[in-house]
């Protein structure tokens, strides 16, 4: 891709990850990018062009960050996922404001104003989701985790806590339900699976009696 037009893709985005895509005006763009109108046509058909590149960009960006940590073979696989969620959170966070997760964002906002965008993050939600049952899927091979666990419930579930603690971190402006997600999901639903002896009740019987017979 041109340099030249990363620039303004990579310009456009923040301005619409802070005010939404339909509240950035071209004119904001073309400010921030420090380009002329015919620029912007040159690189882009309409501003619906340019909001389904700025998708891929923070697409190609989520999964920048998701290779790096999903492919690291020293830590367990739900423990790349939780380092994932780390770095990203930390990504989404700009000058120490929070203003949600883009991708998130768009999804809200376009998902029933423009399908071609809708079916864009769809496409996107259901390949990140498709990775993350794989990774559920190998920490069961390893015994990290439940295999009593459905891989695609378990990423469903996990897509969905994610998002409804980035949506009450933007409300309350507090990290606190994103701790709380992180706690939630891997110290208890996806904690390690613990085997429990079971003894059965006859053994306790014979083992209660030889204690009494000094065996």
């Amino acid at each position: 891709m041109n340099s030249a037009k990363k620039d303004i893709i990579k310009k456009g985005s923040s301005i619409i990850h802070y005010k939404g895509f339909n509240h950035t005006g071209l004119s904001e763009i073309l400010s921030c990018a420090r380009i002329p109108k015919g620029s912007f046509y040159f690189y882009f058909k309409n501003k619906e062009d340019f909001g389904l590149e700025v998708i891929k960009y923070f697409q190609d960006k989520i999964y920048e960050i998701f290779k790096k940590h999903s492919t690291n073979m020293y830590n367990s696989p739900m423990d790349n996922l939780k380092n994932f969620f780390l770095e990203y959170f930390k990504y989404i966070q700009v000058d120490k404001q929070f203003n949600g997760c883009p991708l998130q964002n768009l999804s809200h906002e376009m998902s029933s104003l423009n399908e071609n965008m809708r079916l864009m993050l769809l496409s996107f939600h259901n390949q990140f989701k498709s990775q993350i049952s794989s990774l559920i899927k190998e920490a069961q091979l390893r015994s990290n985790i439940n295999n009593m666990i459905n891989p695609d419930e378990g990423a469903s579930f996990i897509i969905s806590s994610w998002s409804g603690a980035l949506t009450e971190v933007k409300l309350t402006k507090s990290h606190k339900a994103f701790e709380i997600f992180l706690k939630q999901v891997f110290e208890y639903y996806f904690k390690p699976d613990i085997v429990i002896p079971i003894v059965k009740i006859e053994d306790k019987k014979k083992k209660k009696m030889s204690f009494f017979l000094g065996k």
